[in-house]
């Protein structure tokens, strides 16, 4: 008897183990419900990151505003916004950038780089609408 409750706890062990390492089914991932645009700010003459560059996202649906600057390698992100047309107007040294038809989709990154000309006050304005393939 002794001999047949050991088989039987035995046995057991190996149920629970094999059940712990049966391939078990993915749990489905949430799917993402925000989007966010990110880039670099250059200086178009010399391909040099600009830091410190003002950047404003406003949403056009909502009109939502988003205050962010370049960091010491350019580079800049906005997360979390929700799927939709954007506007991200930009400014270094007194030069003006206004980006327009950003398209924010959920899980994805949307990448608007900003190029300045430096020392020019003329307002650029770049169209990302005209991009789209017809």
């Amino acid at each position: 008897m002794f001999r047949a409750v050991k088989l039987a706890a035995l046995a057991t062990s190996l149920a629970c183990l094999a059940a712990c390492w049966a391939p078990q089914r993915p749990r489905p991932q949430p799917r993402p419900t925000t989007g966010a645009i990110a880039g670099l700010a250059s200086d178009r003459a010399s391909g040099d990151p600009i830091a410190k560059a003002e950047i404003l996202i406003r949403s056009e649906a909502t009109a939502t505003q988003i205050m962010t600057a370049s960091g010491d390698r350019g580079r800049y992100g906005v997360d979390h916004l929700p799927p939709g047309r954007y506007r991200v107007f930009a400014a270094f040294a007194g030069q003006p950038l206004d980006v327009v038809n950003v398209d924010v989709r959920a899980g994805e990154v949307t990448h608007v780089d900003l190029i300045f000309t430096l020392g020019s006050p003329a307002r650029i304005r770049i169209d990302l609408g005209a991009r789209a393939a017809p």
